[in-house]
């Protein structure tokens, strides 16, 4: 068994772990975070659960590397300490629309068409803090040990997630106002682009975690 593979059976294993409040020594962990695009259904970011703090490395040896914990089983329990409260960075930090740069490691990856990088920097809106938001977060051992946005309903209740994605960010009226008049349909143009700034979360969410500040 390869070290990747180890460390994720370790994280589905681990004993004893209750999340905990947010603190320094997480955020410092979060903001090296990487994260992967969960495959089912619409799809979703996930917090990586083989290489979770760099693209070319297991986790164990990044751990090793960015804390000074002598046990494995402490720099676990942090990592997942982290790792669990990251919902809880996403509500409580904010960030700026502005040009991020990202480490290589997570650029490279993310350089496909419609991700909206630029080489190393990736162009943060208001429409992806927006999103990010409002984002519904998993953090139940049902497709990862790890945190993931919910791929089936990322923004809210409807099965329609362009539809979703457009009531947070205000292009349809709330769900208040349905009782009174149905919602307006969306275009084919509105659905290309929510869709494409639902994909976008995925270098969103890295920019935001390396980034944004509480």
């Amino acid at each position: 068994m390869g070290e990747r593979e180890r460390f994720y059976e370790a994280l589905c294993g681990f004993d004893g772990f209750a999340p905990v409040p947010l603190i320094d020594a997480h955020i410092e962990l979060i903001r090296e975070i990487r994260f992967d695009w969960m495959p089912t259904d619409t799809g979703a970011p996930c917090v990586n659960p083989v290489t979770p703090l760099h693209l070319d490395e297991d986790g164990f040896a990044s751990l090793r590397r960015m804390t000074t914990l002598a046990e494995e089983g402490e720099r676990l329990r942090l990592f997942l300490e982290a790792a669990f409260a990251l919902p809880e960075f996403i509500e409580k930090a904010s960030l700026a629309p502005g040009d991020y740069r990202l480490p290589r490691d997570i650029a490279e990856f993310l350089d496909a068409p419609r991700s909206g990088m630029e080489g190393d920097c990736f162009r943060f809106t208001r429409e992806h803090l927006k999103l990010l938001k409002a984002a519904s977060w998993r953090t139940r051992q049902v497709f990862s040990p790890l945190p993931y946005i919910a791929p089936r309903r990322p923004y809210g209740d409807f099965i329609d997630v362009p539809m979703d994605a457009a009531l947070v960010l205000g292009w349809r009226r709330s769900y208040s106002d349905l009782e009174t008049e149905p919602l307006a349909p969306l275009s084919n143009g509105e659905r290309a682009q929510l869709a494409e700034l639902h994909y976008q979360t995925l270098p969103a969410i890295h920019a935001f975690v390396r980034y944004a500040h509480v």
